[in-house]
């Protein structure tokens, strides 16, 4: 029975491999299609590792204390600016776009459809009440008042013309353009609540009711400089300044050990076999 079981098997998935292997043999993409690829892939690792090189060098400028670079890293840290705030914004402002709706027949898509013909142009853009709060209430914000005021300043109505400039009724789809652009502009310059959790530790600090642990820190890794490896230990003497003189580089025993191990033995060998070939060379010589 176990032979029978694994001779089933064996034959299955050989006849799956085979099929795999025709389906990827089909599939495969051409020479230029995939040095088209490989040109996308390292392009994309070239812009990741530059911003994370400007990345690094936002934060170490913020740990010297500039201070730009430290306000932006704590605008970051809190969710005032960049992916977190639009994560903080979400759980406020939830995209409607599409919404969660559950289409079970034919009769649902088109009952949808025609509710959305009924709806004037425009509507999904509409900036919802809770946004327009809290546009209102960050205006009197020292915050928002202050050098990065610009930034969170945004208005809560969108003013509509009635006729465009060749003296027409306005389209539809303009006026759905100015509806979105003021949406996705008072995303831009809210400031929504901060995370209950981050509050009540900031608050904890202030108050000092909360201890303060700082992070441990990593010790830095120097790189290794001309003649130093990363142990920090010499590999050999080498002039800095060079005169009209001659220099040789020397190495002790230990190190040509280890560096070469056991290679330094027939070096020996094969030195003292050159010298006695030549003491014979000169003995011959001065018999003849």
């Amino acid at each position: 029975m176990h032979k029978y079981v694994l001779e089933r098997y064996r034959k299955k998935s050989a006849a799956f491999t085979a099929d795999e292997q025709k389906f990827e043999q089909a599939r495969r993409p051409s020479a230029k299609h995939q040095q088209r690829l490989n040109a996308a892939s390292l392009e994309r690792q070239k812009n990741l590792q530059k911003s994370a090189r400007n990345f690094l060098s936002l934060i170490r400028r913020g740990n010297q204390g500039y201070q730009q670079p430290l306000d932006r890293i704590l605008m970051l840290a809190y969710g005032r600016i960049g992916a977190k705030k639009y994560t903080l914004l979400s759980k406020l402002v939830p995209n409607g776009r599409g919404g969660n709706k559950v289409f079970n027949s034919s009769a649902d898509i088109e009952e949808y459809l025609e509710q959305k013909k009924k709806e004037p142009a425009g509507a999904y853009w509409e900036v919802p009440e809770v946004l327009q709060a809290l546009i209102k209430s960050q205006r009197n914000d020292s915050f928002a008042r202050s050098a990065h005021g610009k930034r969170f300043r945004a208005s809560d109505t969108v003013n509509i013309p009635k006729l465009n400039a060749w003296m027409k009724p306005l389209p539809e789809c303009r006026q759905e353009n100015l509806r979105k652009r003021l949406l996705n502009r008072s995303k831009y310059a809210a400031l929504p609540p901060a995370d209950p959790a981050e509050a009540n530790l900031l608050r904890g600090l202030i108050d000092g009711t909360e201890p303060w642990k700082p992070p441990v820190r990593r010790t830095k890794v120097l790189l290794p400089e001309q003649g130093i490896n990363l142990r920090g230990q010499t590999k050999f003497d080498f002039p800095t300044t060079f005169k009209a003189r001659t220099y040789v580089l020397t190495m002790e025993k230990g190190e040509f050990q280890a560096l070469f191990g056991n290679k330094d033995r027939d070096h020996d060998c094969n030195a003292a076999s050159t010298a006695a070939s030549g003491q014979k060379r000169e003995l011959n010589e001065l018999g003849h």
